[in-house]
């Protein structure tokens, strides 16, 4: 008489391949819920990168804006009436908060330098100071070089 062990159900043919099938289905599962979970973590990235470019897009244009706005009040009112420039600056500072500052580069004969920084300094710029530039493009036509 042969020695029946509770395990040769293992060995069977039929149990073998519902094991496999077993298997094959957890693994197939498995790689189902991983493909959609990342793809759902795609189409989120997506989606917050459209936003973001968006964002980025709105932002240009109210720079482009502004900037555009700078230039053309700076050569309607002169480099010299910093009320005006002030004011501007000012209240487009306030309405776009992201806006840092307005630039502009001013032409001053190197002899005036001391008189200039003496001269904006007393209208409230306490900390204004002269820097060379030299622009690669330097042209002696243009009194105000916008950045």
């Amino acid at each position: 008489m042969e020695k029946v062990s509770q395990l040769d159900y293992l060995l069977l043919r039929s149990t073998l391949v519902r094991l496999l099938l077993w298997l094959f289905s957890i693994v197939l599962l498995l790689a189902m819920v991983g493909t959609l979970m990342i793809n759902a973590q795609r189409v989120t990235f997506e989606k917050n990168a459209n936003k973001a470019i968006y964002h980025v897009h709105e932002q240009l244009l109210v720079n482009d804006a502004a900037l555009s706005g700078f230039g053309s009040l700076l050569n309607s009112v002169g480099p010299n009436n910093l009320h005006q420039t002030r004011d501007f600056t000012t209240r487009m500072r306030a309405a776009y908060p992201h806006i840092y500052m307005f630039e502009a580069l001013v032409s001053v004969d190197p002899a005036n330098k001391a008189q200039h920084e003496t001269q904006m300094q007393e209208l409230g710029y306490e900390d204004y100071k002269l820097t060379r530039y030299v622009s690669e493009t330097n042209s002696k036509d243009n009194i105000i070089n916008m950045i």
